[in-house]
C-alpha cells in the first residue's frame, strides 16, 4: 500500500513494460537535477546571496561521500527507489521553510508522502514544530498572520496524513514485539540499532559532524542571524528524534518510535554539512590555502575534519 502512488508514477511514466528503464532514468535525472539546483538556492541564501557558496555547495552535494550511520552515505542519488523520487521535494520543502513560505512547503512534504510517506509527513511535521519555535525566537513578528498561515499548513499536512495512513490502517495488525523484532532486529538492523551500526561509521560521523560545528561556528559571520538559527533548529530537532530513536528502540522498545526510523533524518544532517563546507570555502580567501585544504579535505569526513580542525 504504501508504494502504491510510487508505482503508479513509474508506470504512468513508462506507458509499457519495454520502457521502464527510461522512466528509473528518467526519475533518478531528475532527483540529481533538483537535488543540486536546490542546493545552489538554499545555500546562496544562507550565506548571504553568495553565488560562491551555492556552486560549491552544489558541486559537493553531487560528489562528496559523507558518512554511514543511519542510511545513506551520498546526497546525490544513485537509483530510484520511493526515497530518491521524494527527496528533492522535501529539500525544496527544507528551503520553502527558511524563506517562510509554511504553505508551499507542507504541500511539497505532501506530494513527497504519496512517494515516500515515512519522508514527506516527518519532514512536514518538523518543519511545522521549527515554524513555531523561530517564530516565538523571533521578536517583533506579527502574530496573526503566523498563526492563520500554520493554520493552514497544518490542515493540509492533517489532510495528506489521513490520506496515508488510513490506506495502513485496514491491514491486519501483527503483534507489537514480534513487529519491532522482525523490522529492527532481524530485518535491517544496520538501520535502526545504533549498537549494530559498528565503530567505524560512529568514527565518520563524529569527524564529520565535529568539523560542521567548527564551519559553523567559523562562519557565523557570513551567514544571517536567521540562517544561523534555522541550521540549528534543524539539527537539534533531528538529533534529538534520533536520541529518542536509540531510547525507544533498543531500551524501551516502541512500535511508532521504529516505524519512524529517526536515523533516516540523518541524511538532512549531511546536507546541511556539506552546505557549511561550502560556505567555509567561498569564505575562504582566494588566494590562502584554506580554501583548497577543505575543497580536498571534504571528500573524506576524516581528511575533512583533519583539514578543518588543523
Amino acid at each position: 500500500i504504501v508504494r502504491l502512488h510510487y508505482t503508479n508514477l513509474v508506470t504512468a511514466l513508462a506507458g509499457s513494460e519495454q520502457n521502464v528503464p527510461r522512466a528509473f532514468q528518467l526519475l533518478t535525472l531528475y532527483a540529481n537535477v533538483v537535488i543540486s539546483v536546490v542546493t545552489f538556492f538554499f545555500a546562496r541564501d544562507l550565506f548571504k546571496s553568495c553565488n560562491r557558496a551555492g556552486i560549491y555547495a552544489s558541486a559537493l552535494t553531487m560528489s562528496v561521500t559523507t558518512f554511514g550511520l543511519g542510511w545513506l552515505t551520498t546526497i546525490y542519488q544513485t537509483a530510484a527507489i520511493p526515497a530518491a523520487v521524494a527527496i528533492p521535494l522535501v529539500l525544496g520543502a527544507i528551503w520553502g521553510a527558511y524563506r517562510k513560505y509554511l504553505v508551499a512547503s507542507i504541500l511539497l512534504c505532501g506530494v513527497a508522502g504519496l512517494i515516500h510517506p515515512l519522508i514527506g509527513l516527518e519532514i512536514g511535521g518538523l518543519i511545522l514544530a521549527m515554524a513555531v519555535v523561530g517564530h516565538t525566537f523571533e521578536k517583533g513578528q506579527p502574530t496573526q498572520p503566523f498563526w492563520e498561515k500554520f493554520t493552514l499548513g497544518l490542515l493540509i499536512y492533517a489532510c495528506f496524513a489521513v490520506v496515508l495512513v488510513l490506506p495502513q490502517l485496514s491491514q491486519t495488525e501483527i503483534d507489537a514485539a514480534l513487529f519491532i523484532h522482525i523490522l529492527a532486529f532481524f530485518r535491517a538492523p544496520h538501520h535502526y540499532l545504533p549498537s549494530s551500526f559498528g565503530l567505524s561509521r560512529y568514527v565518520y560521523a563524529a569527524a564529520f559532524l565535529g568539523a560542521s560545528l567548527v564551519l559553523f561556528h567559523r562562519g557565523r559571520h557570513a551567514r544571517t542571524r536567521s540562517s544561523s538559527l534555522f541550521i540549528a533548529q534543524l539539527v537539534a530537532f533531528i538529533i534529538l528524534l534520533c536520541i529518542g530513536g536509540y531510547l525507544f528502540v533498543e531500551i524501551f522498545p516502541s512500535r511508532i518510535w521504529v516505524i519512524a526510523q529517526p536515523f533516516r533524518l540523518l541524511y538532512f544532517v549531511k546536507w546541511i554539512g556539506l552546505i557549511l563546507v561550502a560556505g567555509a570555502v567561498a569564505d575562504a580567501n582566494p588566494i590562502s590555502s584554506t580554501r583548497a585544504l577543505y575543497i580536498v579535505g571534504a571528500l573524506n569526513p576524516l581528511s575533512l575534519a583533519g583539514g578543518v580542525f588543523s
